[in-house]
């Protein structure tokens, strides 16, 4: 069902509309039940009182034919398509922490079960705003904004934020849930899945590429688990002691390890897949189309890190932190054009930061020395590697048969790569 289907479904308008009210009806009774004082969150329930319904404009029959109005018209529809996004997305997060505390200091519901709804419900209510205001944004660097600053920011702590007043109460896997990421991760892959089919995309692939070469499959399945290894236990100081390794984990909790699925799935799903295919049409009538997708998306990827030194890590860690990410993007991007298995990124990055945070017991890297500096860009230079050779030559050929639908009448990675263009299924 492509936007057309979606955003004209009946079913979903209705739902929608429906939503809409309801979380109108909710932030009032918010409003006067559990916050009654001028508190910040009292100003923002107000703030969001009057915006939510501005919503319903979402579903207007000229949301269609935008394309044919004036363009002060279309002016203001795009400023509420941008302003929808996040108030809605804000909104839900609002709702569920109301509707959640409401629930357990008012009506004395189990903390635990309150805390397992909120996991549900965090899961459902994204789909009609990820068709009705995520689906309204129809400029390439518009989308990419809403889904970092917006998408990613907010959903994926909006089912913590919902729990905390009563966090102390929940059981310890329960809360480990929730504080996590993991239940979030997962609300936004749903938005964003519903998004991208409205803008045009299909859904990922997690079988693997039936033309890939199997030896090639091997050797990087290797390569990884070794990365996975040396990453998270290797003890080394300096290059005489590079093989040294300490197999004891300071922190196997199960805790630490959600933790590292949660980038694993959110971040995998939010660079490789939406960012990737955005900007792999984007870049679709560029000789350098693949090469310059999974450039852009790397550079992201290193970003993406850098407010890590606003959470008490230091510049020189985040720095390393951001080359490193980069780097090991392009690999990434790489697996998933290669195989066309998502899955196999996912696993990859997942157990990366799993296996490291329990093997330091921490989620901040210390102070790099000199040879951590050495290992970043001796590394950065093996995945960097690694990349150019899965996208050229017949590798890349076959990464090129894996996305038909990315592919244009260009070349990339210049003139030692596929020459052939493959016609779209």
């Amino acid at each position: 069902m492509g936007r057309q289907g979606l955003t004209t479904n009946i079913g979903l308008r209705r739902w929608f509309f429906v939503q809409v009210i309801i979380q109108e009806l909710i932030l009032i009774v918010g409003r006067v039940v559990l916050h009654q004082n001028r508190t910040a969150v009292a100003v923002l329930l107000d703030v969001m009182l009057a915006l939510n319904l501005l919503g319903l404009i979402l579903l207007a029959p000229s949301e269609e034919t935008l394309a044919n109005r004036h363009w002060f018209k279309r002016f203001l529809y795009r400023f509420n398509h941008y302003g929808q996004v996040f108030v809605q997305t804000v909104t839900v997060s609002l709702v569920l922490m109301v509707l959640a505390g409401i629930c357990v200091k008012r009506l004395h519901v189990n903390a635990n079960a309150a805390a397992i709804v909120v996991f549900i419900m965090s899961l459902l209510v994204y789909i009609p705003i990820g068709v009705f205001a995520y689906g309204r944004i129809e400029s390439l660097v518009g989308r990419i904004v809403v889904l970092f600053s917006v998408g990613f920011e907010v959903i994926v702590a909006a089912p913590e934020i919902a729990v905390m007043a009563f966090e102390k109460a929940l059981a310890p896997v329960v809360k480990d849930l929730a504080t996590s990421g993991f239940v979030g991760a997962f609300s936004f892959v749903i938005i964003t899945g519903f998004a991208m089919k409205v803008w045009g995309f299909r859904l990922p692939r997690f079988g693997f590429s039936r033309t890939a070469q199997w030896w090639i499959v091997v050797l990087l399945a290797l390569f990884c688990v070794g990365y996975v290894i040396f990453n998270s236990f290797d003890a080394g100081t300096s290059f005489r002691t590079l093989w040294k390794f300490d197999f004891h984990m300071k922190s196997p909790t199960f805790k630490m390890m959600l933790n590292g699925v949660e980038p694993g799935v959110v971040e995998e799903w939010l660079l490789r897949f939406a960012t990737l295919s955005l900007m792999t049409r984007a870049f679709e009538f560029s000789r350098h189309q693949f090469g310059w997708s999974v450039a852009v998306t790397s550079i992201l990827f290193g970003l993406f890190h850098l407010p890590n030194a606003l959470q008490g890590q230091s510049w020189s860690a985040t720095f390393e932190q951001a080359l490193s990410a980069a780097s090991i993007g392009c690999l990434l991007a790489a697996l998933y054009l290669y195989t066309r298995a998502l899955w196999w990124p996912m696993l990859f990055h997942f157990s990366v930061d799993s296996f490291a945070f329990m093997s330091s017991g921490t989620q901040t890297m210390g102070k790099p020395g000199m040879f951590d500096w050495w290992m970043t860009v001796i590394l950065a230079i093996i995945f960097i590697a690694i990349t150019i050779f899965l996208l050229t030559g017949e590798r890349g050929r076959n990464a090129k048969r894996n996305f038909p639908e990315f592919t244009g009448n260009g070349l990339f990675f210049g003139g030692s790569v596929a020459l052939q263009t493959f016609p779209t299924r």
